[in-house]
């Protein structure tokens, strides 16, 4: 294989890349939607999001006795094949507790991480969306959806 074929598969290679990129962020403008997610095996735990023309914003709450821990995510949405990927833009907490808690832990773990990926399966007839992820555990939750997740 000579020097030419290489640079050509290359850029047919990064091509590919940039379409998807672009089909991703014109397919995650579309979103116009609100959540709240609370997770089954702590219901003091609470994520709530909205998403508009690829704008995402989450207010994840975690509640203890007195104590409470919020922080905020900003991110730009991306959408490609049922799966959603946020582009973190800012991460700050708005609410620091007294005392250590897994919902801090977890943010400051993934403080300088920029990407997190999503799967989601939407039931129309039902209403509901149920969200899967990996980490920081592997967990579904389901809850009532309205709105658009993406553009198609």
């Amino acid at each position: 294989m000579n020097k030419l074929s290489l640079i050509k598969i290359n850029i047919f290679i990064a091509a590919i890349m940039l379409l998807l990129i672009s089909i991703s962020f014109v397919n995650g403008t579309g979103c116009n939607y609100k959540m709240n997610l609370i997770d089954s095996k702590n219901p003091n735990f609470q994520i709530k999001m909205t998403c508009f023309k690829g704008n995402y914003v989450a207010l994840q709450t975690l509640k203890y006795g007195d104590s409470t821990s919020k922080w905020k995510i900003t991110a730009r949405q991306f959408n490609l094949f049922n799966q959603v990927i946020l582009y973190i833009n800012k991460r700050s907490p708005l609410v620091k507790p007294t005392y250590n808690n897994k919902l801090d832990d977890y943010n400051q773990l993934v403080f300088d991480q920029r990407l997190l990926f999503y799967a989601y399966k939407i039931d129309k007839k039902k209403n509901i969306i149920t969200v899967y992820e990996d980490f920081p555990e592997r967990r579904a939750i389901t809850t009532e959806f309205t709105g658009k997740i993406s553009q198609w």
